[in-house]
């Protein structure tokens, strides 16, 4: 386990040293992006800023309603705005809440450029699953979303933990697999991207609705939450693979309508042919 960079004066958490590189190197990769795309980089940032601050406020807010009982929910909301410093397990929090977070940030963020809320549509889809991808590595130098317990090929065991994972025990990366896994979506995006490909965050959120899924049942960690056969992170992928599958679908009914002649039905001039 690898928590901390000790630097002698200072302990820099590795998850978020993890998540900073990432955004680092991500934001280079995205000013190639917006420059190929003819993007306001400006209007990233603003974007960027907001949807990111967003996204850590609501993945720690779901951390709470999924780890603490129900009663003690309001005062630790009024402890983690008030008192950050005291703020009982303050490394934990849920992905799923900074992506509903970090959408709702992305949109007023929008709101603030003054900009389309498509326009950042392909940039948003690569820097998410490429940052992600770098939070997983942090995941695993602390030790928290820890996999089950497993002997085989590429087994770990974590000597010495501070998180619940048990020591001495052989436990399956699946931090390491979902990483690599996101990784390569944000490489076959960054790709696309830059030959001229349509890309949409959908794109995304389908992915990883599948991929959560099926990892989740090589997750060992308890603090996930459960209701009924499905863990509370595999209910959040079927909710957010189906709402996809209707964006996409709705989505594309709009741009189809936009795109007939005023005096066309949407149906192709069917209707009025049967009734002839």
């Amino acid at each position: 386990m690898f928590p901390f960079l000790d630097l002698h004066f200072i302990k820099i958490p590795m998850y978020g040293l993890c998540i900073v590189v990432g955004g680092i190197i991500g934001c280079s990769l995205v000013c190639l992006i917006c420059k190929k795309l003819k993007k306001n980089i400006l209007d990233f940032i603003i974007v960027a800023a907001v949807g990111i601050g967003f996204s850590f406020v609501f993945a720690k807010l779901f951390y709470i309603f999924v780890t603490y009982p129900i009663n003690l929910i309001p005062k630790l909301i009024y402890k983690m705005f008030t008192d950050p410093k005291n703020f009982p397990m303050s490394g934990g929090f849920v992905f799923y809440g900074g992506v509903f977070g970090g959408a709702l940030g992305y949109f007023v963020g929008t709101k603030i450029a003054k900009c389309k809320f498509t326009d950042f549509n392909e940039t948003l889809t690569f820097l998410v699953a490429f940052v992600h991808s770098f939070g997983r590595l942090g995941c695993f130098c602390a030790g928290c979303c820890y996999g089950i317990h497993y002997n085989g090929p590429f087994a770990i065991r974590y000597v010495n933990p501070i998180s619940p994972v048990e020591p001495n025990v052989g436990i399956f990366p699946v931090q390491l697999l979902e990483s690599a896994l996101l990784m390569i979506f944000a490489i076959t995006m960054f790709i696309l991207i830059m030959k001229n490909k349509k890309v949409t965050i959908f794109y995304y959120t389908i992915y990883y609705s599948i991929v959560r899924f099926c990892l989740e049942y090589l997750r060992g960690d308890v603090e996930r939450g459960k209701l009924w056969i499905f863990s509370t992170s595999q209910w959040i992928s079927i909710f957010l693979f189906v709402a996809s599958i209707i964006c996409i679908v709705v989505l594309g009914i709009v741009k189809r309508n936009r795109k007939l002649p005023a005096n066309q039905p949407a149906d192709g001039g069917q209707t009025n042919a049967l009734k002839n």
